[in-house]
Formats: C-alpha cells, sequence, structure tokens
C-alpha cells in the first residue's frame, strides 16, 4: 500500500470513514483516462487496503448516479440495472461499487 494512506490510518486509528473522493466529469475522463484510473480506482483501492489493514469498522462510500448509463427512468433506484456504464467516469465508479462490496465481504469493515 502507498506511503500516504498507511500513515494517515496508523496515526489517526480512524474507525469510521467517509470516502467522496474521486475524479469527476465525463468530458474529462474521455481526455484523460489515466487520471481517472489513478484517481479512481487506485486511489480508492488504497483506501480500501487501509480501512482492511487497520480495522476501520464502517466505511462509507458516494456512489455517482451516472452509472446509471441511459437509464431514463426517474427516479433511480437501488434495483435498477448498472451494467452499461456510458463513460470511464461511470465505468471507475461501479468498479469501486464492486471493490466495496469485495471488502465488505472479505473483511470486519462494514460497507
Amino acid at each position: 500500500m502507498p506511503g500516504r494512506p498507511q500513515k494517515l490510518f496508523e496515526v489517526e486509528k480512524f474507525d469510521k470513514v467517509v470516502n467522496l473522493v474521486a475524479q469527476a466529469g465525463v468530458r474529462y475522463s474521455i481526455t484523460n483516462p489515466y487520471a481517472y484510473m489513478q484517481s479512481n480506482m487506485v486511489g480508492f483501492l488504497n483506501i480500501l487496503e487501509a480501512c482492511r489493514n487497520f480495522n476501520v469498522k464502517h466505511l462509507i462510500y458516494a456512489f455517482s448516479s451516472s452509472v446509471y448509463g441511459l437509464n431514463s427512468k426517474v427516479p433511480y433506484s437501488e434495483d435498477d440495472k448498472v451494467d452499461s456504464p456510458v463513460s470511464l467516469y461511470a465505468a471507475s465508479k461501479k468498479s469501486n461499487e464492486r471493490q466495496r462490496a469485495s471488502l465488505s465481504r472479505c473483511s470486519t469493515t462494514a460497507t
């Protein structure tokens, strides 16, 4: 795990984490895909690993309506399909949700 999150979690001894961090903006994701992968995928993995390694009890994660893609039904429901993201941003947020679910099943961190 990269140093910065690990050091912060070591010092602060968090029991709850709220993650609202992500590289946003669908247009920017088209022209700068590596920025999205670094921030949204690797950055979130760093948070997940820190939560797991330092026994954080709760992680709250901000999802995005972008994952609903071309769904025209409003309002969205948590039960709606999110299998066809239409941008790299949406795909990264959907992937983060899968990573989060995996953490919840494989550790003591509730998400």
